[in-house]
């Protein structure tokens, strides 16, 4: 079976309150980054301080130096062109791409940013320009209908790769579900490599069913930050070594960075 590729998000979660705030400074994400790296992550999905474009070069710097290895992934699909026009020089591996305005509900704000198709395509074109692989992000079935009319215009190479999220608050919103997961599923494009992010208590079985599925999995502390109900996990790396257990168990081993970058198309 196709290996597991396991992407891990080491942010402080925005959907909790009274969570602390561990991962504030380039050194702190850069080791939860290596742990969980060490742990079976191929990807690091990063964030830099909302607002501030400078914060971007100081902590992928700190990434790389920290962990060479581990393939950057971009986490700018609430930022706009403009912005990403900014900081593509500093070369991610792969970056992220809304299918669809952002529409959240966190503790601490509501986002509300919009991103027309126009703007989609832009940010498609400036990736393609700069080798950078877009990681789509699909929170309904209508950005799947966006994702058909770019792969129409012929501008995204294969294979196409899909995060799918559930139970995050908002106008994005979708019930973090089997069913919903499933329907989800039977709907992505034929031939693309999908992940999961699931937020709150039952994230632990969407994932486990992603895998039997064929898919891959992210998880980390912006997802969702509780190993179990009421219970915070000690770090990122505690909740990649649990998924890559039950991959294992399941007959998907963690893919390394080589086969990561095979199974992406990045080779």
């Amino acid at each position: 079976m196709e290996k597991l590729i396991i992407t891990n998000c080491a942010a402080d979660s925005r959907k909790h309150a009274g969570v602390p705030k561990r991962l504030q400074t380039p050194g702190a994400v850069a080791k939860e980054v290596k742990e969980s790296y060490e742990a079976g992550a191929a990807i690091a999905h990063i964030h830099g301080i909302p607002m501030k474009l400078e914060s971007w070069e100081p902590l992928t710097n700190a990434i790389r130096e920290a962990c060479p290895e581990v393939l950057i992934q971009f986490g700018i699909a609430a930022m706009g062109l403009p912005g990403r026009q900014k900081i593509i020089h500093l070369k991610p591996d792969m970056a992220s791409i809304a299918l669809g305005s952002h529409d959240f509900a966190f503790v601490d704000a509501d986002l509300l940013v919009e991103h027309s198709r126009q703007e989609i395509e832009d940010q498609v074109r400036l990736f393609n320009d700069h080798g950078v692989k877009p990681e789509f992000e699909c929170f309904n079935l209508g950005h799947l209908w966006n994702l058909e009319w770019l792969l129409d215009k012929g501008l995204v190479e294969d294979p196409v790769v899909i995060t799918i999220f559930f139970g995050w608050p908002g106008g994005f919103y979708a019930p973090a579900t089997l069913k919903e997961l499933l329907h989800r599923i039977d709907h992505l494009p034929e031939g693309c490599v999908f992940s999961c992010s699931s937020a709150g208590p039952t994230s632990n079985a969407l994932e486990t069913v992603t895998i039997i599925e064929g898919g891959h999995v992210r998880v980390g502390t912006e997802d969702e930050p509780y190993y179990t109900e009421g219970v915070l996990c000690e770090n990122n790396a505690q909740l990649v070594a649990r998924i890559a257990r039950i991959g294992h168990e399941l007959g998907r081993d963690p893919a390394t960075v080589d086969e990561a970058k095979q199974i992406l198309g990045m080779d």
